[in-house]
């Protein structure tokens, strides 16, 4: 197992953890961003390159792409500050041409998910609430896999 593969591990254990807080309490803790926020920052700072092996502008420019486009939403109060935060760890993660095809994909994943509560008629506020966090470790897992796969990343 190289470095990628054991990077590739520890971030899919984050994102179910991420995608279990989020489906369970609708919240996503702060530690739980810590702890791939501060290896994966400390890594482009220092080597000079992204957690799954990119470039640190193209880490840097992730991260930026996802926080302006999360950011309206939590203007608006449809998301909350810990999708914002996580989208903006998950920019950085799959960089600028990944951190695209990741919000298209939480963005596709999100709409599916309001016409099934759309469909369903569900009654109870709590349960309408839209896990985003989840969605956007979906996102992150398909976007990886892309990524190791060779394709558009």
């Amino acid at each position: 197992m190289n470095y990628n593969d054991s990077a590739a591990a520890v971030l899919v254990v984050w994102m179910a953890a991420v995608a279990y807080y989020d489906l369970r309490y609708r919240k996503i803790p702060n530690i739980l961003m810590g702890v791939v926020l501060l290896p994966a920052a400390l890594t482009v700072m220092l080597l000079g390159y992204g957690y799954l092996g990119q470039n640190w502008l193209s880490s840097v420019s992730g991260a930026a792409l996802a926080f302006v486009l999360f950011l309206p939403g939590y203007l608006r109060h449809s998301l909350g500050g810990g999708d914002i935060k996580y989208a903006t760890i998950c920019g950085m993660l799959v960089g600028f041409p990944g951190a695209l095809l990741m919000v298209f994909l939480t963005c596709v994943g999100l709409g599916l998910y309001s016409v099934v509560l759309l469909v369903s008629r569900v009654k109870d506020v709590r349960r309408r609430s839209i896990p985003a966090g989840a969605v956007l470790s979906a996102s992150l897992f398909l976007c990886m896999s892309i990524n190791r796969s060779g394709g558009l990343l």
